[in-house]
């Protein structure tokens, strides 16, 4: 009799624990309700980002962002975003909100956008998207406003698969981590690192309080349209440059030196940095990683914002070529090496060349990149992606000059980014990427049915009582 109460007591523990996952699925799926497709305003009407990019123009001869000046016509500036984002959280309160994680050098705040179904209050896996690690990758920004716009677009419109996806998942997007660099990109297209250690000709750099940009030696003087950069064969063309096209305004006889400061924000994070095969220790250096790790305003506020999330699946996105780009996770670091994690990345990188017709590969120099960092240092068998949406070698063009006994280089701007009527063809490729990113689960992250915390603790504590019995 005795033991017939034990086993009845061990079936009904485990009936209790089928029963409470019995009712915690029909809850969520009960409450997978559809958005109100009536949330949009009519006195104050969203316009989605393909209706903003008609009649977009198409090539430009010459950098298409001086042509277009600071407003950067269809291409979204730090005020254009700033616009869009606050009217896409007051025509979508239910699934959208825009919050602050920190302020920039320049005290310009770093806007992140969160996607979710607010209506359901569960635990959700989180996914984390960042755009404009450099400045002059301005696709880079498009790209991600083009997926929050397409993910609402297609909630109001039921889309099954993406209503499911915003009750299960968080997605936070920061369509520009590099403001302070991006407010050069009109009058200077090679920008790509911040503004933090540029002298602008003794003045106190960019207007920490507008959009103001001071006067920079950097110009198109023979009036092709282009800014071209100047390098010798001893320099390395992808790190230092010997000058720019344009005016000594300081009479110093060099060139565009005001603009060879800043710092490389994704070479500023904590994980191999400072590796010389990938960085520079040259504050003029394209590749800069900085004084220290986290030196810099934007990426010290990425950093503490991530630190107060779980991020399952990160992607960073990049431009200059097309490409998926994925940490050094077949190598012993840190004395473990996870077999689970080559297989998976493995998967999730082949899968991306499907759906993008890209390539993949390992990151070779780490070199305090964001991708690797939140990989290595943030260890949660986390997916950590580096996305190149865009890339056109054919832009960029090179001569030797005789007369200055220099190489000349010029066509920046289009070597990184579309034409502006190219724009919404590239961010429907891209979306395609992340869509499946953000609906992707890490295998390993996923719970055991029946072995949640609370379930475990069931089984734990019968399992006392039985042991304890039977001793006695």
């Amino acid at each position: 009799m005795r033991k017939s109460n034990k086993i009845l007591f061990i079936l009904l523990l485990f009936l209790f624990s089928g029963f409470t996952l019995f009712f915690q699925d029909s809850r969520k799926l009960n409450d997978k309700s559809p958005i109100n497709s009536s949330l949009i305003d009519d006195d104050n009407d969203y316009i989605f980002i393909w209706d903003e990019f008609n009649n977009a123009p198409s090539d430009i001869e010459g950098d298409d962002s001086l042509a277009f000046g600071p407003s950067l016509s269809n291409f979204h500036n730090y005020t254009e975003i700033i616009l869009k984002i606050n009217n896409l959280e007051s025509n979508f309160p239910e699934f959208i909100d825009v919050f602050s994680i920190g302020t920039t050098y320049l005290g310009h705040d770093i806007y992140a956008v969160r996607i979710t179904n607010e209506e359901i209050n569960t635990e959700k896996k989180e996914i984390l998207i960042v755009a404009q690690h450099h400045a002059r990758e301005q696709i880079t920004v498009e790209n991600a406003l083009y997926f929050i716009d397409k993910i609402i677009n297609d909630t109001v419109n039921q889309d099954e698969n993406i209503i499911n996806l915003l009750n299960e998942k968080e997605i936070f997007v920061i369509p520009s981590l590099n403001i302070d660099g991006s407010l050069l990109i009109s009058s200077f297209p090679w920008q790509r690192k911040n503004v933090n250690g540029l002298n602008l000709n003794g003045e106190e750099n960019i207007d920490k309080l507008s959009l103001t940009i001071p006067e920079i030696e950097p110009r198109d003087i023979d009036g092709d349209g282009y800014i071209s950069a100047f390098f010798s064969e001893n320099d390395d063309k992808n790190a230092v440059n010997s000058g720019f096209e344009g005016i000594d305004l300081n009479d110093n006889g060099a060139i565009g030196e005001d603009v060879l400061g800043g710092t490389d924000p994704n070479r500023n994070y904590d994980h191999d940095f400072g590796n010389p095969y990938f960085s520079s220790s040259l504050p003029e250096s394209q590749i800069y990683h900085g004084e220290k790790p986290f030196s810099e305003k934007c990426t010290k506020n990425l950093k503490n914002f991530i630190e107060d999330h779980s991020f399952e699946t990160v992607v960073s996105l990049h431009s200059g070529i097309q490409g998926i780009y994925y940490p050094q996770v077949d190598r012993i670091n840190q004395n473990y090496k996870e077999e689970f994690d080559v297989k998976n990345y493995e998967n999730v990188t082949s899968s991306l060349e499907d759906i993008l017709g890209f390539s993949s590969s390992m990151i070779n120099f780490e070199a305090g990149m964001f991708s690797p960092w939140m990989y290595w240092e943030n260890r949660d068998n986390r997916i950590a992606i580096c996305l190149e949406t865009y890339g056109n070698k054919s832009a960029i063009k090179m001569t030797y000059d005789l007369s200055i006994g220099l190489y000349e280089q010029w066509g920046i701007w289009d070597f990184f980014n579309p034409t502006a009527n190219k724009v919404i063809e590239n961010s429907e490729l891209i979306f395609k990427g992340l869509l499946y990113l953000a609906e992707y689960t890490n295998p390993e992250l996923e719970k055991i049915p029946g072995y949640e915390p609370f379930h475990f603790m069931l089984f734990f504590i019968g399992s006392i009582y039985i042991i304890s019995k039977k001793k006695k």
